[in-house]
């Protein structure tokens, strides 16, 4: 079969129909002249006649040829598979070299065989080989973007390879070897996987990925041979990590025990025991021998902060063949009060008059020592909302509507901004809501409201009690305990809204069939609404036991989105925001410094911001703590988290292999690897044999037309 690799001259084929042209032309010169003694020569001159016509005729389809093949030679055609044979043609290869962290175990074995492998790959190259080399992450790194001849270019490149700290993902990287291997004009292809062949990175799950990766190399004009060489002798994938660090809530505060959770992940036959350090701002706080049975394992560390303010935790896990997963690093930032604004539609000095009288109380009620309070509630008539603006309400971290009873298109819009941004909205219905006014906000499922409001019910006395759902509701109200779901007696309900669920709302709490309180997301704030209003006479539910904390856990839970976040995954970038009260001057923006993991200082290139001095730090590439320096007293924290399963060194089974989509030839050893190389018949260019027609043919163009002319 042939292929080209510069189609477009084909296109001077067509000038195959210039010697065609001349000859219809010269043709039409010849004029007839009548002469009286032609009849007796006019049986010789058509013998001769006719071998002239034939004449020029091999002369003009001769000239065809040698234009057609002329251009047939510039298209550099080749041939495939069994017709071209063995042959050493030259070869473009993509060396993709696993670039994850699970490349670092038993001292780096892998990353300096990966290394040792590759340098003998070029060693071997043919003349007029070339190479690409790409750094198989979860993003693909290709080291440079033309192939490369120079064994000793390739080489220092292969040398200033350093360990990484991310996964691999192969299906990226295929993809990005596809597209370097289509800017080659070398007849022959190849791609080759330098790896430890961990099944995690070959997402064998992901098969609308695979399926493009062969559309992919099937519309490849010139379609590369695919090895995998497995560097990772060592069948055993035994490995503990630690997988995460989470809080149990959502927002950390210096008045409470906050608890932090460790999940450590164990991958072994047999149970183990290890050593847990748990460090908080740099300083071991606490330590404990634990067990590690097979799977996850989770450790609640139970912790104290008495400073408000940008802090960080790590676990750090005894160390192991892969020590690079047995620490994890923790930022977050510890609050000493949570501003709250409430805007009720009825207000009064007299708390059971004033709609957000009670929600008020119950919030002043988290209190500490020394009459401290965990939340600072504003509390404003709802009529004020137009004239606040969106500035304004980023300085709270939750909202409360209490039984407002109508909303104007600004106030939708600039609660719509907030809630987006990262704000919480926490909504109580009440006697002055209305269906009409609520519509507006809902926007069928699209706007802020987590349920349509149909009507009012009234139980007449024949009181219900809620039941709060398992599920979601158990991390928003630990306090209930809702591993199984919980009715609460002592609560009593006569009055209620009617709300219908929409499909991206859920259900924490019930009466009846009837949702009481939901939940939705909303770009990247929260929203709660409660179909009960806080008043004695449609319930019970304000003077029980109960509503204080159901309060204040929602909206802790409201108040604890963190935007921009604090810990991000490798690779992304950081979003830096420093408050401008924290700088003395403008120029101060230009004297801020981020030192990365492994202590080197980069200066930030900052901006003012809406109150804040802003910064994006797109540099990282290395798991680990990450801090903002103002001052010696100004910091923050961020954490850059390796993935996690990268820590699963679980090899690719030989039943997935024959699955994969595109054929991979899966090797062991160098030498294996070498010796497929040999007996590739791959691709043959064989434009040179037109060449030589060409000229076999210009030659007989030149000895018949001076045979002719004689």
């Amino acid at each position: 079969m042939f292929l080209f690799l510069s189609p477009l001259f084909l296109l001077g084929i067509s000038l195959a129909l210039i010697p065609l042209i001349i000859h219809i032309l010269n043709k039409s010169k010849y004029k007839v002249e009548k002469w009286g003694a032609m009849m007796f020569l006019q049986k010789a001159v058509k013998i001769r006649a006719r071998s002239i016509k034939l004449q020029q005729i091999i002369l003009m389809l001769l000239r065809m040829a040698v234009l057609i093949f002329f251009a047939i030679g510039l298209a550099r055609p080749i041939i495939q598979g069994q017709f071209a044979g063995e042959d050493d043609q030259p070869v473009c290869t993509v060396l993709i070299v696993d670039h994850s962290y699970s490349m670092q175990k038993k001292s780096n074995a892998n990353y300096n065989k990966a290394k040792e492998i590759s340098k003998k790959y070029i060693r071997d190259m043919k003349e007029g080989d070339s190479l690409y080399i790409v750094l198989g992450g979860s993003r693909p790194n290709p080291l440079f973007s033309k192939p490369s001849f120079d064994k000793g270019f390739l080489s220092e490149k292969i040398n200033a390879i350093k360990v990484g700290s991310g996964d691999f993902n192969i299906i990226k990287s295929l993809e990005e070897a596809f597209f370097l291997l289509e800017k080659s004009k070398a007849p022959r292809r190849r791609i080759v996987v330098i790896s430890d062949e961990q099944e995690t990175n070959w997402k064998i799950n992901q098969k609308l990925l695979w399926d493009k990766i062969k559309q992919h190399y099937e519309l490849l004009k010139i379609k590369p041979l695919l090895y995998s060489l497995n560097l990772d002798e060592d069948e055993k994938t035994d490995n503990q990590w630690i997988k995460s660090i989470s809080t149990r809530s959502p927002v950390i505060d210096i008045y409470r025990q906050n608890k932090f959770v460790v999940e450590i992940e164990h991958i072994g036959d047999k149970d183990i025991k290890s050593h847990l350090n748990f460090y908080l701002d740099g300083e071991i706080y606490t330590e404990r021998d634990v067990e590690l049975k097979n799977g996850t394992n989770s450790f609640v560390f139970d912790v104290q902060i008495e400073k408000a303010g940008s802090h960080h935790i790590k676990a750090e896990l005894e160390a192991d063949e892969l020590p690079f997963d047995n620490q994890r690093e923790f930022s977050f930032e510890v609050i000493e009060r949570l501003p709250v604004l409430i805007l009720e539609g009825t207000s009064d000095e007299n708390p059971l008059k004033s709609d957000g009288g009670l929600l008020s109380m119950a919030l002043e009620a988290a209190s500490q020592l020394e009459n401290k309070q965990l939340f600072k509630v504003d509390k404003k008539p709802y009529y004020e909302l137009e004239n606040l603006t969106l500035d304004s309400l980023s300085s709270y971290k939750a909202i409360i509507l209490a039984n407002v009873p109508s909303f104007s298109q600004y106030s939708i819009f600039t609660l719509e901004n907030y809630v987006k941004k990262g704000g919480g909205l926490f909504i109580f219905l009440g006697d002055k809501t209305t269906p009409e006014a609520y519509q507006k906000v809902y926007k069928n499922g699209q706007g802020l409201l987590p349920g349509l409001i149909k009507k009012k019910i009234e139980r007449n006395r024949k009181l219900v009690s809620p039941f709060f759902n398992p599920g979601l509701g158990r991390f928003i109200l630990e306090i209930y305990n809702l591993e199984e779901g919980k009715q609460i007696d002592e609560v009593k309900i006569n009055t209620y809204w009617q709300v219908s669920t929409h499909k991206e709302s859920y259900t924490l709490a019930r009466i009846k069939n009837d949702p009481m309180l939901l939940y939705k997301t909303f770009g990247d704030g929260r929203i709660m609404m409660l179909s009960v209003s806080p008043d004695i006479k449609w319930s019970n539910y304000p003077i029980t036991p109960h509503f204080l904390p159901l309060v204040q856990n929602v909206c802790i839970y409201l108040c604890g989105t963190v935007k921009p976040p604090l810990n991000v995954s490798l690779g992304e970038p950081l979003i830096v925001q420093l408050p401008i009260v924290s700088t003395k001057k403008a120029s101060d923006v230009n004297l801020i410094n981020m030192i990365e993991p492994n202590g080197k200082i980069n200066k930030l290139t900052s901006r003012f911001t809406r109150g804040f001095i802003s910064s994006i730090y797109k540099e990282t590439n290395n798991a680990g703590l990450y801090t903002v320096v103002k001052s010696e007293k100004e910091k923050k924290y961020y954490s850059v988290q390796y993935p996690e399963s990268e820590g699963n060194l679980k090899a690719l089974e030989e039943k997935n292999k024959i699955k994969l989509p595109v054929k991979f030839n899966f090797v062991k050893t160098y030498t294996e690897l070498s010796q497929y190389n040999l007996e590739e018949s791959g691709a043959k260019e064989v434009w040179q044999y037109f060449i030589y027609l060409l000229l076999i043919l210009l030659l007989i163009e030149l000895y018949l037309s001076g045979r002719f002319n004689k």
